[in-house]
């Protein structure tokens, strides 16, 4: 269907341009575009291997032990007050990879988390793979690194003024999507 709509738009384009006379500025306009395009990939790769890097910094050198600890009681109360601290740690490291804005880091340690949930003694298994899912949708970050780094190529006044509005209402979606599971999980 996407290729069908793609089809349509580009061959009423080029018939658009042919027929105002406007082909060559339509040229122009797809050679910028390319040129963005490349420069905006190339931001958003040093951004993400920057990040990449502080976050596997942080796991290799016990800061995540660390930051676990310290949400244990909060991150054990979301997740069903489960106390296995292989679960604790991924889930941990999954959060705080969301947090700066690393999902394509935070996707393989969710992955392993769902993995140990499923080998663990967990009583609700289910519940807690939803928990992790529901959370992981919601998106929660303080460092969304591409927008950021989208706002500031296309020279954003201010780069940053969305970030707190974007973490309040990540924070929203999350409270509501895991009250909407506590609640249809009684059901």
């Amino acid at each position: 269907m996407l290729n069908k709509i793609w089809s349509f738009l580009i061959v009423s384009g080029l018939i658009i341009s042919l027929i105002t006379g406007e082909f060559s500025k339509m040229g122009n306009v797809v050679l910028e575009t390319v040129n963005d395009s490349f420069e905006v990939i190339i931001i958003l790769i040093l951004s993400m291997t920057f990040w990449r890097g502080i976050f596997e910094i942080s796991l290799q050198t016990g800061i995540i032990n660390l930051i676990t600890k310290w949400f244990q009681k909060l991150t054990s109360l979301v997740f069903l007050k489960t106390s296995n601290q292989t679960i604790l740690r991924l889930i941990t490291s999954n959060i705080f990879a969301n947090l700066l804005g690393l999902s394509h880091a935070a996707t393989p340690v969710g992955l392993d988390a769902i993995r140990v949930i499923n080998e663990s003694e967990e009583v609700n298994k289910e519940r807690l793979i939803a928990r992790l899912v529901l959370f992981n949708c919601s998106g929660i970050s303080i460092l969304p690194t591409s927008i950021y780094a989208f706002r500031n190529k296309f020279m954003a006044t201010t780069p940053l003024y969305l970030v707190l509005i974007i973490f309040i209402l990540t924070i929203l979606s999350a409270v509501i999507n895991l009250s909407l599971e506590s609640l249809t999980s009684n059901l």
